[in-house]
This record gives structure tokens, sequence and C-alpha cells, in this order.
């Protein structure tokens, strides 16, 4: 969903979940560079698999 930069949260009509958009942004890139080395397990075994892609 597109937003412009005074949009500072998400809302997900499907699921309900609201998140800050910089700690999603974040995420987001976490996931990305850890996907690309391969290391996916890092965020799965500290409990932090709830990602929003």
């Amino acid at each position: 969903m597109p937003k412009t930069l005074a949009m500072r949260t998400h809302s997900c009509n499907n699921c309900g979940l609201k998140i800050a958009r910089d700690y999603n942004a974040a995420k987001n890139i976490q996931f990305r560079g850890l996907e690309q080395l391969g290391r996916l397990d890092l965020l799965l075994s500290r409990g932090r698999g709830n990602l929003r892609l």
C-alpha cells in the first residue's frame, strides 16, 4: 500500500497488525540481509520469526 512520508504507521486490514513504519523497514532490511547470507536461522532461533514482508 503506497504511503506518504507523513504516514508513520502501517495497519493491515487483513490481520490487524499495526507497526511503526521505520521499525518495519528495519526488520525488512535485516531479513533481506540475513536471507542473502543464508542465515535466517538467526532470526528464528531468537524467536523473531514474525516479520512482515
